[in-house]
């Protein structure tokens, strides 16, 4: 079962900007001081301890408060990268909105909070999101996206986000 002296023994956790580094180097992919995570499709950040991978906010839960939420968390803000705890609300299962609804395209999601499309790009391998913007119409959304395939294309781009 994860601890919070389990995660703070892993990472060095920044309460300023609700991100973590690596404490130690848990493989040859990663050195002390490195950011920790990477990120999801829908462009959460996740760590891996302990065999488990964990969404980056509940991490910063449990260092703020020694569990893991017991429901979900959201961003007050929309930007799911965000991760600083004022931005984190707990919200009890039954009432969470749809935050994020997929819009078939990997990288455009809806924004319930923001009531806008938001688009994304990963740049590989350093895992670097780009945040394209929020937009009012879809297609302006896809656009967007379709621009930065172009624009950061690479051969490991190929299929991420």
């Amino acid at each position: 079962m994860l601890t919070r002296d389990a995660v703070l023994e892993a990472l060095d956790y920044d309460d300023k900007a609700g991100g973590f580094t690596w404490r130690t180097s848990l493989s040859n992919r990663t050195a002390v001081g490195d950011s920790a995570g990477t990120i999801g499709p829908q462009g959460y950040l996740f760590i891996r301890l302990g065999g488990a991978r964990y969404r980056a906010q509940d991490l910063v839960f449990m260092c703020e408060y020694d569990i893991l939420p017991p429901g979900r968390l959201i961003h007050i803000d929309g930007d799911v990268t965000n991760n600083r705890l004022e931005n984190l609300e707990h919200i009890d299962e039954k009432r969470r909105p749809s935050c994020s609804i997929y819009s078939g395209v990997p990288g455009v999601v809806w924004n319930e909070t923001l009531n806008q499309w938001k688009s994304l790009y990963v740049i590989m391998p350093a895992y670097e999101l780009i945040k394209l913007g929020e937009f009012d119409e879809l297609d302006e959304a896809i656009a967007a996206r379709r621009a930065a395939e172009i624009k950061y294309d690479t051969t490991e781009n190929k299929g991420n986000i």
